[in-house]
């Protein structure tokens, strides 16, 4: 689960489509809430 910084919103995404929407990792957190 990725949170968007700029949005405050949670979304689902596959990890490889991350560098493709979002240029600099700042721009986003990667939250793990399944374990």
């Amino acid at each position: 689960m990725v949170f968007d910084k700029n949005s405050k919103e949670y979304y689902i995404i596959a990890q490889a489509l991350l560098k493709q929407y979002y240029k600099s990792p700042e721009e986003y957190l990667i939250v793990n809430i399944f374990k």
